[in-house]
This record gives structure tokens, C-alpha cells and sequence, in this order.
């Protein structure tokens, strides 16, 4: 349950919705199929930055 609730709470951080227009202002040249491959590659860079400090986060702070 603990993951499902982080899931949620990472998506509702990463806010993909509200980012919207911004990707499409910045990728606005690129032709639809690869704006949409660029999109969905940097929101799962993203996850994935989130989600290794969520595992990692207090092992890292306990370090610095």
C-alpha cells in the first residue's frame, strides 16, 4: 500500500497535465510522434529520478 501511495504522490508531483503546454511551446518544431517519444522519455527520467530518491533519499541525506 506504502508504494501505491508514493505512486500516486509522485504523479501528482511530476503534474504531467499542467506541464502540457509548456512541452508543447518547447517542442513545438518537432513533428507529433517524436514530440510524443520525447515527452513520454522525459517524464520517465523523471519518475525515475523521484522514485531513486524515494528508495535511496534517507541513505543519501544520512551520508551528506
Amino acid at each position: 500500500m506504502d508504494f501505491l501511495s508514493a505512486t500516486v504522490l509522485l504523479f501528482i508531483i511530476m503534474d504531467p497535465l499542467g506541464n502540457i503546454p509548456v512541452f508543447h511551446a518547447l517542442l513545438n518544431r518537432y513533428p507529433r510522434g517524436q514530440r510524443l517519444r520525447i515527452i513520454a522519455r522525459e517524464m520517465l527520467v523523471a519518475y525515475g529520478v523521484l522514485v531513486g530518491f524515494l528508495v535511496a533519499g534517507e541513505t543519501i541525506l544520512g551520508y551528506l
